[in-house]
């Protein structure tokens, strides 16, 4: 599936946030990009595994309870690990999410300041694979129209830091598409067979 498609599917199936999302994310420091991008995800991942246990009609009090602190789907991993467990992401997207989850916990935990630059950061987040199908898609897609390609070599010093930030929006914007077109339009009796991306 084409990148605009699953970009387009995710803002009608329900995450018609993806727009305001990444104004927002533009406007913040490399620790609110990281903070806000994790907090999404955690949020994302808390409804889609609500959506598939109110399967079973009558027990949203005690589903709703199992999130709050300090019961068993509090924390951000538990979500990740239960989202994969049932099916519900990819392993894919369960690893991508992991390194996501341990780059916050770097930052959020962590008393030095450290941005998109810094080895620490920057390492994990090349190796996301959202960012890299992403680019992949898109530099299809410029081939596919037969765009000449630039034969000239330009010296220019990228910066790491741009790169590295863009490579970890992308990748979460790209899987919360993923994830909502697999999900918002499924029916709930369905959803473990089609979750399975």
């Amino acid at each position: 599936m084409e990148v605009e498609e699953i970009i387009k599917n995710a803002k009608k199936w329900g995450l018609n946030f993806i727009d305001e999302f990444e104004k927002t994310l533009q406007k913040e420091s490399d620790r609110g990009v990281i903070l806000i991008c994790a907090s999404t995800i955690d949020s994302v991942l808390e409804d889609l595994i609500k959506k598939y246990l109110n399967k079973n009609k009558g027990r949203k009090k005690i589903i709703d309870s199992l999130f709050e602190y300090p019961n068993s789907l509090s924390t951000f991993a538990s979500k990740i690990q239960f989202s994969y467990c049932l099916g519900l992401i990819s392993k894919e997207i369960y690893e991508d999410f992991e390194r996501i989850r341990k780059i916050r916990n770097k930052l959020a935990h962590g008393y030095e300041f450290k941005d998109f630059a810094s080895d620490e950061i920057a390492e994990n987040v090349f190796k996301l694979v959202g960012g890299h199908k992403f680019i992949e898609a898109e530099n299809k897609k410029k081939n596919s129209h037969n765009n000449p390609k630039n034969t000239k070599t330009e010296n220019k010093k990228i910066d790491r830091r741009i790169v590295s930030r863009f490579y970890f929006t992308t990748t979460v914007s790209y899987w919360l598409g993923v994830i909502a077109i697999n999900v918002e339009d499924t029916p709930d009796f369905m959803l473990d067979k089609v979750l399975d991306i």
